[in-house]
């Protein structure tokens, strides 16, 4: 893996990671969980970056790389449906 490529995914990686901890700030804020969730799933998407930079150039197609973003997005989905069914019960 060329250093061009392991330093994008660094970048990446600590893109998701701010993004975990913005959301975590805003979950602080307001007290809503779906802000919770995102920053869930946020960091797990950090993680699983650097689990895909130190597994090697051919780990996307392992099923161990595809794991945890089927937590995440399964996270996401059911964070939002009980978002949505919670405001429709008030």
């Amino acid at each position: 893996m060329s250093a061009a490529n392991t330093f994008l995914a660094g970048a990446n990686m600590l893109g998701y990671l701010v993004a975990a901890l913005l959301f975590l700030r805003a979950r602080r804020r307001t007290g809503d969980p779906l802000f919770f969730a995102f920053a869930a799933a946020f960091f797990v998407l950090g993680v699983d970056q650097i689990a895909t930079l130190l597994t090697g150039p051919d780990s996307d197609r392992l099923a161990t790389v595809f794991v945890p973003r089927l937590i995440v997005f399964s996270l996401l989905i059911v964070a939002i449906v009980a978002k949505n069914l919670r405001g429709r019960a008030r």
